[in-house]
């Protein structure tokens, strides 16, 4: 994640969207491995040079095909890389 701090210009954004580890309960998708599975604090641990705009863990309904559809739990983020 340090790689994608370095690549943001100052005030460029970040958006991202992971399942969070909460997501193995729901069994709708995404890795089964949990050290690919983040939480929120998680994600802003390893990127400390951005200010959070939106953070979110959440229970939310995906449709995407049929290996993933249904309810979810998700982490959602926008930052913002300080300007210098």
């Amino acid at each position: 994640m340090t790689s994608v701090q370095a690549a943001l210009k100052p005030n460029g954004c970040f958006v991202g969207v992971w399942y969070h580890p909460q997501q193995l309960q729901y069994a709708t998708g995404g890795p089964k491995d949990i050290d690919m599975l983040p939480t929120l604090t998680d994600i802003q641990k390893v990127m400390p040079e951005l200010d959070w705009l939106i953070g979110e863990e959440i229970v939310d309904h995906i449709v995407e095909g049929s290996g993933h559809t249904g309810e979810c739990m998700v982490v959602y983020v926008l930052g913002r890389k300080r300007g210098c």
